[in-house]
């Protein structure tokens, strides 16, 4: 039998037949919506101008790191707001990927009585990384492979999300 577990932003089960592949399909269909429907707000890529260069300033400074393979600026609600990766790589589902980490992340540490998440590493038997800093505006989210030294990459991290926290 399935866990009944929460997914995706908003917390919302789709429907419990559904494989985990599937449920990200339709999450992702869902969102493309959405953004048609907010057209113009902070939140979807190309909405402010402003915030927009400073997101891209910010991935910029990411890709310079040794072991870069993509970063991205994503919102609360799972939408990218701003990427970079090196290798073409479908935003959506990385944005999906990323979102379902954090709301299991959060359901961890809410059940604990732990507070909110302020930030995430996880690092693949294969030496990937994937790096998530909390801002105002959401996440940043770093990949890398085994060329990433993770210690300047959480280094670096903060500093991009501090910099967003600023504008």
């Amino acid at each position: 039998m399935r866990r009944k577990s929460q997914h995706f932003a908003g917390a919302r089960r789709y429907n419990s037949s559904m494989s985990f592949a599937q449920e990200l399909e339709v999450h992702i269909l869902h969102e493309k919506r959405k953004k048609r429907e907010h057209k113009g707000t902070k939140s979807v890529k190309g909405g402010d101008n402003m915030a927009q260069d400073k997101f891209q300033k910010v991935l910029e400074q990411l890709s310079g790191l040794s072991g870069f393979e993509g970063a991205a600026v994503i919102s609360e609600e799972g939408l990218v707001m701003a990427s970079h990766f090196i290798k073409d790589q479908p935003e959506d589902v990385v944005a999906a990927l990323i979102q379902e980490t954090v709301n299991m992340a959060q359901q961890v540490i809410e059940q604990a009585k732990w507070g909110i998440l302020d930030n995430l590493v996880i690092e693949t038997e294969d030496d990937h990384k994937l790096i998530l800093y909390r801002t105002k505006f959401g996440y940043v989210a770093l990949l890398g492979n085994k060329n990433l030294n993770l210690g300047l990459a959480r280094v670096t991290v903060d500093e991009a999300a501090e910099e967003l926290e600023k504008s």
